[in-house]
This record gives structure tokens, sequence and C-alpha cells, in this order.
């Protein structure tokens, strides 16, 4: 997602910069105004490091910080919450073993 907007999963720049953001367990990377390009470089060389060894969203927060005008930022799975049709709780629509049926019509309930 771009500005809230999804882009297309077809596109190869996009789907390898989001692996990249997984594999080290990022949800999400800002740019403000005023990036350099020395600055994005370092960013991108940080993003192209293995991931196995030391996930970046597991550093503390000031290493993800640590460039002016781009952030980096943890997977926070911790404030997902599922709703079904975007509004209600599930818990109180829905019993145990039911299927769940999302406002897309998927067979999955929209995160928010």
């Amino acid at each position: 997602m771009i500005e809230g907007v999804a882009t297309d999963p077809e596109n190869p720049v996009l789907r390898d910069l989001a692996n990249r953001l997984h594999r080290h367990q990022l949800g999400a990377l800002k740019f403000a105004q005023g990036a350099a390009p020395a600055e994005i470089a370092d960013v991108m060389r940080t993003l192209s490091a293995d991931a196995r060894t030391e996930p970046l969203g597991n550093q503390p927060l000031e290493q993800l910080q640590r460039w002016p005008h781009i952030r980096l930022f943890p997977q926070a799975f911790d404030q997902l919450e599922l709703t079904e049709d975007g509004a209600a709780k599930l818990g109180n629509h829905q019993q145990p073993g039911e299927s769940a049926r999302g406002a897309c019509g998927s067979d999955s309930l929209p995160l928010r």
C-alpha cells in the first residue's frame, strides 16, 4: 500500500521491497520530504542485509529512526483487530465454527 492505495502485486520492484520489509519484520517504511539520495541508498542497503541473522524489526526503535527523513516501523500485530463488514467485532456477531464472510465476499475478515 502506498498512501493507503493498494499497489499492483505484479510490480517486481514493489513486490521485492514488500518481501524485504516482511523478512526484516517491518510493517511500514515512510519517506519524508527532503530525503537525500545518499540517505535513501543507505536505507536500501540496510534493507538488503540478510534478515536471518537479526531482522531490523527486532532492533531498538532508535536504530530504526537513525535517518533524518526516513522511518522504518516494526510490525505491530498487537494493534490488529478482526471486524465483520468493517464495523462490528467478530465476537458480537458470530458463533465459533461459523464461516466468516468479509466485506469483499471472501472467506476472510478484513483487518483494521
